[in-house]
């Protein structure tokens, strides 16, 4: 099975990684100190990746103190490569309301806000380059200590919307009319990811223009989401540096 989709890494994907509700201009311009509440402030700091897990499957990312040069360790479910990571992969947040995140896949950075366990991070930069607009918003649900946190993608609905509203979604052979599609986005602006819970669900488009991971028996029914980052369900744990 062929996935050409996956950019390995916590970095990104295809149009990839990313995310915060506040936006900024191309490039970042972070967040007003007074904007960050005590929920945001706790996360103030630079955690190392220590672990990635998927599927009951569960790889540590070694350590950086003892590793010689940055061996990669590989996730997989049922020999497809869902993710990567290395020892000196790690996540930075700022007080300025912005995160910086360094792994196997490159370098992205963004907005972030949290509320409780809810964290959002948005990509605005990626390898150092600013991004256009949409945005790509990040959700995930946090647990775990103030020193060891753990990452949980948490799916948003993801779906199309008609360009012409008068104009049809599908063509004549059913597969989506991509010419009269656009990715509907969030109330923010931004784009949610496609989160792909293991490596046998394809992406299905659905009658209400929805987008939803399933299981499908003819890969002829799946489609390419063209306009939305996919990833694999992984969660991450990571350890205050």
């Amino acid at each position: 099975m062929t996935h050409r989709f996956v950019k390995f890494g916590f970095a990104g994907i295809a149009a990839s990684l990313s995310l915060g509700s506040l936006l900024t201009g191309c490039g970042g311009g972070g967040v007003d100190q007074d904007y960050l509440d005590s929920s945001s402030r706790a996360l103030i700091g630079t955690y190392s990746k220590t672990s990635i897990s998927a599927l009951g499957t569960r790889v540590t990312c070694g350590d950086a103190s003892s590793v010689v040069g940055d061996p990669k360790t590989e996730l997989k479910d049922r020999n497809v490569v869902i993710d990567v990571c290395t020892p000196t992969d790690t996540i930075t947040f700022s007080e300025d309301g912005r995160y910086a995140i360094k792994s196997y896949g490159g370098t992205e950075a963004g907005t972030f806000t949290r509320d409780n366990q809810r964290l959002e991070l948005v990509r605005d930069t990626e390898n150092g380059t600013g991004l256009s607009t949409p945005y790509q918003k990040t959700v995930y649900t946090l647990s775990g200590s103030g020193t060891d946190l753990v990452f949980t993608p948490t799916a948003q609905p993801v779906a199309y919307q008609k360009i012409d509203p008068a104009g049809a979604a599908f063509n004549v052979d059913n597969t989506p009319n991509y010419d009269n599609l656009a990715p509907k986005a969030n109330l923010d602006g931004t784009l949610a990811i496609l989160w792909l819970p293991n490596a046998d669900s394809k992406p299905v488009l659905k009658s209400n223009l929805s987008i939803v991971p399933e299981l499908i028996a003819d890969a002829k029914e799946a489609i390419d989401a063209r306009g939305f980052s996919k990833r694999y369900v992984v969660t991450y744990t990571f350890g205050k540096k």
